[in-house]
């Protein structure tokens, strides 16, 4: 079942580009991420859809529903976490989480909500006593994404759910968010960090300075698996390269560095029948990702 249909989707506060005819389809199930860097129109494109703005043109459509902005039935079944969350700073967590868990359309207390809560507080480390006013930014993003997830909806639309995030947390976040995917959640989710996508997403589409470049199936998208390598085989560094089938590569004092797009198994295969001297592996930077993959679509950005 469809549960996104965007069609040329865009967005203009006045002269400057939010986003420009955004095009994909978000089918039940699916784990879309919206890669780009800061001020790329990632979170135009999820407030579009939530219904927080109107599109300057273009058109979307939410579980078949065409005319769903401002649709109170609608917005029961989506749950969104915005990327800096404030408000309701003199309520403490646990109040807080039923009072969303209200604004979604559960009308009371009950067992299975209060479960819900404890448990993803604890799985989270969040303290339910704290004041929302008293947390960290960390700490306010994750009483913010729990929120948008407890009514376990159709459609969860998470902000940069991973920003300021310690490695722990950043995994304690992802899992919980695969926890509800696997319950039935279809997710799309904004990043900056390619590590996101490789190892929760299925889709990612991307884009930079409002411009949509496109999506599709994350393990298709050859360009997410980019690493830059730096290796010495020393006599053997031709020969090496030759067999990565790399054809541009720059020497420098024995060494060779090249941009390897593969899996990191089959370059550890590889490298180990040569005799290795020293290897440096760097991952490129979100925006070379992005320009590749705008380069390779024939899109300027």
């Amino acid at each position: 079942m469809s549960v996104i249909e965007a069609t040329d989707l865009s967005k203009y506060y006045g002269k400057t580009i939010g986003i420009v005819k955004a095009s994909f389809a978000v089918e039940e199930g699916e784990v879309w991420a919206m890669l780009g860097p800061q001020m790329s129109g990632k979170s135009t494109v999820l407030r579009l859809i939530c219904g927080l703005i109107r599109p300057t043109y273009g058109s979307y459509s939410l579980f078949n529903i065409s005319h769903c902005f401002d649709n109170r039935q609608i917005k029961k079944h989506i749950g969104f976490a915005p990327s800096h969350p404030c408000g309701y700073g003199e309520l403490k967590v646990r109040d807080y989480l039923l009072f969303s868990a209200r604004c979604y359309g559960i009308k009371r207390r009950g067992t299975s909500i209060e479960d819900a809560i404890d448990r993803d507080c604890y799985y989270l480390r969040l303290d339910q006593k704290q004041r929302i006013e008293n947390l960290s930014f960390s700490s306010r993003k994750k009483a913010a994404i729990i929120a948008s997830l407890i009514h376990k909806p159709r459609l969860a639309m998470l902000d940069e759910p991973t920003l300021g995030m310690d490695s722990f947390d950043r995994e304690k976040i992802l899992e919980l968010m695969r926890e509800y995917s696997n319950d039935g959640t279809t997710i799309v989710y904004t990043t900056r960090n390619v590590y996101d996508c490789r190892e929760f997403s299925t889709h990612t589409a991307m884009m930079s300075d409002g411009i949509f470049i496109g999506g599709g199936r994350t393990e298709d998208i050859a360009v997410l698996r980019t690493l830059h390598v730096t290796v010495s085989a020393d006599e053997r560094n031709s020969e090496l390269a030759e067999e990565l089938g790399i054809r541009n590569y720059t020497v420098s004092d024995r060494y060779i560095s090249f941009s390897f797009t593969g899996y990191p198994d089959e370059l550890i295969a590889i490298l180990g029948r040569y005799s290795i001297k020293t290897i440096k592996i760097d991952e490129p930077s979100t925006e070379s990702i992005v320009a590749s993959a705008a380069a390779s679509k024939g899109v300027a950005v």
